[in-house]
């Protein structure tokens, strides 16, 4: 039951990290000088307690800001998303454990009937089809587990994980296609398939926060002086 409950708060953290990213971590736009974000809105008005919270985000944009220029804080936020993803499994699996465990004692005592959300009964034997049935999405199929692990193979690899996140983020065709797909899996086969719709909602977050690298060396729109000229000038 630790399992089930935990698997929820898991669902409404999810569905709280868009809102939270906009308002608190993405900055507004640049003409908005004075209120860029909800931080330094209410910056003056801040309890000590509020304040530390103030100093957390701003250590958040900082990162985010470095993530632009440094290849070390990309690939720590590419390891940090690959634990997100092996943990989700792992909450996953533990409360499709949990359910069958139920599964099999209310069968053992004939009680199968009581899962059913319209009270109809249900003379299925174990483990077959269960229409109307509230544990039914906390119940993954084996091929899902073997999807969404090979979907987190790939960020074993950070040109990998840098190629993918890179791409959704800059592709607005692809985040829809993402979309729709966590849409039709939250609802398919009963929700069976929720486990698929959450790793890609984590993958699809992960790549709206993750911005485009930006070469330091070269200034922006200047080309940088070729290394001959350079010896040329000592020379002379």
């Amino acid at each position: 039951m630790v399992m089930l409950i935990l698997k929820l708060i898991l669902f409404v953290v999810l569905t709280s990290i868009p809102f939270l990213y906009h308002f608190l971590i993405k900055p507004r736009r640049e003409s908005v000088k004075k209120y860029r974000n909800v931080f330094t809105a209410a910056q003056p008005h801040m309890s000590k307690l509020k304040k530390s919270v103030w100093r957390l985000g701003t250590h958040l944009i900082n990162f985010y800001d470095k993530m632009k220029h440094r290849e070390k804080p990309r690939k720590f936020f590419t390891l940090l998303l690959l634990l997100f993803l092996l943990g989700i499994q792992g909450v996953d699996n533990f409360a499709s454990g949990e359910v069958a465990a139920t599964y099999k004692t209310m069968a053992k005592e004939k009680r199968l009937d009581q899962l059913s959300i319209s009270g109809k009964k249900t003379a299925a034997p174990f483990m077959q089809r269960k229409m109307n049935n509230y544990l039914y999405p906390f119940l993954t199929r084996p091929l899902v587990y073997l999807i969404t692990f090979g979907m987190t193979l790939l960020f074993f690899s950070y040109k990998l994980a840098n190629r993918i996140l890179t791409k959704i983020h800059n592709s607005k065709r692809i985040l829809i296609g993402v979309s729709c797909v966590i849409i039709l899996f939250s609802f398919f086969d009963e929700g069976r398939y929720i486990l698929l719709s959450e790793v890609l909602f984590v993958i699809a977050m992960a790549a709206l926060f993750y911005p485009n690298f930006h070469d330091p060396a070269a200034p922006k729109g200047r080309k940088p002086i070729p290394q001959r000229y350079t010896v040329e000038r000592k020379a002379a």
